[in-house]
Formats: C-alpha cells, structure tokens, sequence
C-alpha cells in the first residue's frame, strides 16, 4: 500500500515526530511511504492557531473571522493548494494521511483521488464551546475523508460525519533518541549537559574534524549548565508552548526545592528564530525572567536550554542523554492530545511525573509505572515531593508499558489494518 502523509511541518513539534515514528512502522509493514509539507502553500496562521487552541478546548488567543467565513475555507478547494494537490496526485497514493487542522483544509482538493483519513493529534477530555466551535468549521472538509484516526476515546465526534478509529500513536524504539546509547556514546555526549558542547562531529559526522573541536548542540541563555555531569536533576522536555505548563514545573520545583537541595531543574526546548511563533518567545522569555527573579541559590539551581538545532543526529542523542540521565521526568502540560514526550521518557526508564491531561491519562497508572497529578502548581509540587522523599523505582514498569502498548509498529498494525477494511 502507498501511504503520503501531509502535515504542517516536518521538523518541529509532535505531529512530525509521530509522522517519522509511523513511518517506520509502516515500512517494517511493507508499505510505501512519502510526505508532504503544506507549510509553504498555507499562510493563514491566525486560523491554524485559532483550531489548535480550540480543539484542545481552551479560548483562542487568536480569532480571525466569523464561523461562516471559517466554514467556507474548509468546504471549497483552496487555488492556494493547487500545485501541492498536484503533487500528491501525481505520487499515485492509496492512502493520503492528512495530519491535523492544517491538513485537513487538502482535503475538498484531493476528494477522489485517494482514500483521505484525518489524522487528529489534538482533543480535549470534554466537549465545550470552543471544541464545538472548532469541529464546525472542519465538518466539511472531515465530510470528504472516508475515516479519522485519533488518540483517545474522547476525541471522538459525535454525530462524525466519517468513521473514527482510536487508535494511540507510538514512538520509534530504534530511533537516535530513544535507543540505549552505546557506552561510548554516553561518554561522548556527557559533556553536554556541564557546556552544552559536545566533541566535533557527533556520529557520521566526524570526517575531517580536528578531535579538539567542539560543536555547540544548546545553548543556556544565562542560565548555565550542570555543575558536573554526575549532578541531579529533573527535566521538562517540551516546546515553548503556553499549554506545555512549564511555569507549573518551576513553581512546584520551587515549592519542593528543600526536600532535595542537591536537585536541579532543566527545561530543554528548541531555539527560536525571529520567523518563530511570538506565543512561544513568551513562554520562553517568562521563563527565563521567572528563572532570574529567584533567589540566588535556587537560580543556580534552575536551568533552561535550547537546541541549536533540533534536526541534527546529535540533538536527538543529547535528548536521549539528558532524559537516561535524569533523577526525575515532568511533563505538566495544562492540555495534552496525547503526550509522546512523556511515552519517550518512559521508555527510557525513568520515573516520570505527568498531569492527569489527555494522553497522559492514558499512559500512567499512578503509583505503578509513574506518578500523576492535576493539572496545577500545588499538585505537581506534592508528586514531586513524593517522588524525592520516597524514590519510587518506576522505570522499569514504566518502559515495559511503553514496548506492550506504544511502539510505532502497534500503531502502524492498527492504522494498516483499517486503511485495508475500508479500502473493501
């Protein structure tokens, strides 16, 4: 079977890590796969942002237009689109994936060229104004798409006017980032988390470096490295997004700061460039005037790094490293479609925190293979304090739990088996 999957994007955020993850589980599959990128033909960002806040529940920061207007771009084939239709036409697929809102706008343009599912990684745990909102304006283009795929139960629509499939998406266990590193691997890296340099040419790409170089893979922005690389620390892996809850992360490391004087907090996302989003320059910039505002030895004890490049090899083995190394795995989010970064940590085998959002729900089973709480400061700060005082030894159930239910060949399994049945 031919598989094209389109998404906004193809580097950042979680819909293309999912994207690679399936597409290596659809290969081990037999399937042919290729991807689209609709970010050059869609310029219409206030709308993008308006969907995902919606979807996930929450009012939009952003509100461009009426539901009429709204409506009417998700019911008419866009010119806009044209040449990106063509393209995938001429790809010959069975099956096309669109990903998300964004992805869906394709879907008038490509009706009858392929079987059209839409891919859903956002929801919400209930349905209000806003995500009724938001599946209003998507209904006609979700009316040409023969099946939609989604994480969980409650993201499906009532009344759809298409078939759903829950089905959890998966990680790549073999990918760079998720693998065991190999011991000198670990050795190598190590040096990032006390410089955030690490020795030139990281993997293949070490042909023709002076072995004295050194290549920076983050940067600290004032807020230094780790004082050594034996030093513990909690981590929070996650792009700046405002529904990420980083400030939730470092006002209950604050809070829990006196069970554990030797702990440190690390916030790790990628840097941002002045095309990037000014939502998440904000959450960033707030953290780090959070970070600057505490007291002398809690500041040297909080941290927030930024990847100078979240594309290479060698970022995705620094993550790798930086969550095998840690004490202890936040992911506060305030909403969560499904929570991929928190599947990735305990994989890794670390005890992890998560608020009971979303995915998350779906992954901890509290007090087994990890702990978890509501989506607020005080409840964040009381599991962290457990997890310091007791020191609950959830990696293993953790990362067992991950191999039994969320690799990306259960997914792709799942998703390959129901593009058949439709397919007669």
């Amino acid at each position: 079977m031919r598989i094209a999957h389109v998404s906004y994007g193809t580097v950042y955020g979680g819909a293309p890590e999912l994207i690679r993850a399936d597409t290596r589980g659809f290969q081990d599959l037999g399937c042919t796969v290729s991807w689209f990128d609709i970010a050059p033909y869609f310029h219409e960002q206030p709308l993008a942002d308006y969907l995902h806040d919606a979807l996930h529940g929450v009012r939009p920061r952003v509100i461009p237009g009426g539901q009429t207007e709204l409506r009417q771009r998700y019911a008419n084939p866009d010119a806009d689109l044209g040449p990106l239709a063509a393209k995938i036409t001429a790809d010959r697929p069975d099956v096309v994936v669109l990903h998300d809102p964004v992805g869906l706008v394709l879907a008038p343009a490509l009706a009858g060229v392929a079987q059209l599912v839409w891919r859903s990684h956002i929801g919400d745990q209930a349905w209000n104004e806003w995500t009724i909102s938001a599946s209003q304006i998507l209904r006609p283009a979700l009316a040409h798409c023969a099946s939609a795929v989604v994480h969980l139960p409650e993201y499906v629509w009532p009344e759809a006017p298409c078939p759903f499939l829950v089905s959890a998406p998966g990680i790549d266990v073999d990918s760079t980032k998720n693998r065991q590193l190999a011991p000198a691997e670990t050795a190598q890296l190590a040096s990032l988390l006390t410089t955030g340099l690490v020795e030139a040419g990281w993997g293949t790409d070490r042909a023709g470096r002076d072995s004295s170089e050194r290549d920076r893979v983050f940067l600290d922005h004032g807020t230094g490295f780790l004082p050594s690389d034996t030093a513990r620390y909690a981590v929070v892996v996650a792009r700046w997004d405002p529904l990420k809850g980083h400030r939730l992360a470092l006002d209950a490391f604050v809070a829990a700061a006196a069970v554990d004087p030797d702990l440190h907090l690390v916030f790790v996302g990628p840097n941002l460039h002045s095309s990037s989003r000014g939502v998440f320059h904000d959450v960033r910039n707030g953290i780090l005037t959070a970070i600057g505002e505490l007291p002398t030895a809690l500041r040297q004890r909080a941290h927030l790094w930024s990847a100078v490049d979240i594309s290479t090899d060698v970022h995705q083995a620094g993550v790798n490293l930086i969550r095998s190394r840690a004490a202890l795995v936040m992911q506060p989010s305030l909403r969560e479609g499904f929570g991929l970064s928190l599947t990735e940590s305990m994989y890794r085998g670390r005890t992890s925190i998560a608020t009971a959002v979303g995915g998350h729900r779906h992954q901890i089973s509290p007090g087994v293979n990890g702990l978890s709480c509501a989506a607020d400061a005080e409840s964040l700060a009381g599991a962290l304090t457990l997890a310091l005082e007791q020191s609950p030894q959830l990696g293993g159930p953790a990362r067992a739990s991950v191999t039994e239910r969320f690799t990306a060949q259960h997914s792709a399994r799942r998703q390959l088996e129901h593009f058949q049945r439709a397919a007669g």
